[in-house]
């Protein structure tokens, strides 16, 4: 288990996915920012929902007294899972929180991988974006650490690229950054191309973290939905 003095060091708006249980019941997956609102012991975190209370998402208003939450960002280059108690209401936007205890969320890579079908533009990394014209590929996972294309042309491991897609509910801009073909192979119809990522900006790590915690819980919900029905 992280020790809890990591969350001092979270001194700037980071992305959060908060799993809040609600009054009337059930739960419900909020997307938002997370930071140090008092460096008590255990610290208390500030937590500002994303999108308009009521239309896109519960009112923190909502949110129910006590404990059973959990709070899921990227701290330290790790994927992690708070867990926390409510500890006021600010706002139908904003919430406070009791750290109680951060339980690691990583598999035994450094990042966990989710499903996920995304558009990527990819071009040679020593391209110019605005001279060259991008390949458009699907994607077919990602993680913080990188992501599996499948691609119509073969890839020699090492190549450096230059990647852009979007995460719409999760950054305002593309993702752009560069990445290393670790492998590349083919199944029979395309290639599999795995990336690593060089140096994602925090923003973007944080945007690829939200994402992919959301997906997971969702990916997760839906195995559990197929079990009931078998």
């Amino acid at each position: 288990m992280a020790d809890l003095d990591s969350l001092y060091s979270i001194t700037s708006p980071r992305r959060a996915v908060l799993t809040a249980p609600l009054r009337e019941c059930g739960s419900a997956d909020v997307h938002g920012h997370v930071i140090v609102f008092a460096t008590e012991d255990p610290p208390v975190l500030r937590f500002t929902c994303d999108g308009t209370s009521r239309r896109d998402r519960p009112s923190a208003l909502n949110f129910a007294p006590g404990d059973g939450y959990e709070i899921h960002l990227g701290l330290d280059f790790r994927s992690v899972t708070l867990e926390a108690s409510l500890h006021d209401v600010e706002s139908e936007d904003k919430a406070l929180f009791q750290a109680e205890a951060i339980v690691k969320a990583e598999q035994r890579r450094e990042y966990f991988r989710v499903r996920a079908d995304l558009s990527v533009q990819v071009m040679p990394a020593d391209s110019h974006p605005s001279r060259h014209v991008a390949q458009i590929v699907c994607s077919k996972d990602l993680s913080g650490g990188g992501m599996l294309m499948r691609t119509k042309v073969p890839f020699r491991p090492g190549t450096r690229l230059r990647l852009s897609f979007d995460l719409p509910e999760y950054s305002r801009e593309p993702i752009q950054c560069f990445a290393s073909v670790v492998r590349c192979t083919s199944p029979g119809q395309g290639y599999d191309v795995a990336v690593g990522f060089e140096e994602l900006e925090r923003d973007d790590l944080d945007a690829i973290m939200a994402f992919c915690f959301a997906k997971q819980r969702e990916q997760l919900r839906d195995q559990v939905r197929v079990r009931n029905f078998e």
